[in-house]
């Protein structure tokens, strides 16, 4: 990607570039975290999550998602996934929160809003045991120039 990168001649090939690279990479990390251990529902439930982070999640619609009860469905996932619901859509919701702060200017309080986080100051909480800083942090440390 290197190599092609310092070919690019114009902007539009660098998103082209940008695109092919994010396509691959979606590609490579779905195949390293196929798990032959976790059932196809906890899969598209995982899946679902991780598409949907924008959206509020909830318990309730995701069992009937999978067409499970919502006990089976919190028991089965944190079974076969290691932790609870819960604590995996707060991981995902803080990974696109990151790429949010990051690629956009978005100010922190509307992103805390379109996560569906009750305030700013519960999703600087929830942020920040995901990732160790604030939002404010994080933003300033890793914000391309």
């Amino acid at each position: 990607y290197i190599d092609s990168m310092a070919q690019c001649k114009s902007l539009s090939d660098l998103t082209a570039l940008n695109l092919s690279m994010f396509e691959d990479f979606i590609f490579r990390v779905r195949k390293h975290r196929t798990n032959p251990k976790v059932s196809a529902q906890i899969r598209f439930c995982r899946d679902y999550i991780e598409l949907h982070a924008e959206q509020e999640l909830r318990l309730p619609a995701l069992a009937k998602q999978v067409g499970y009860s919502e006990y089976y469905l919190s028991r089965k996932f944190k079974k076969e996934m290691g932790i609870p619901i819960s604590t995996y859509i707060k991981y995902v919701r803080g990974e696109h929160s990151k790429m949010l702060l990051v690629s956009s200017g978005v100010p922190i309080s509307q992103i805390a809003d379109s996560l569906h986080f009750a305030s700013s100051s519960h999703y600087s909480e929830s942020f920040r045991e995901v990732t160790g800083k604030t939002p404010l942090q994080y933003r300033t440390e890793n914000q391309k120039l």
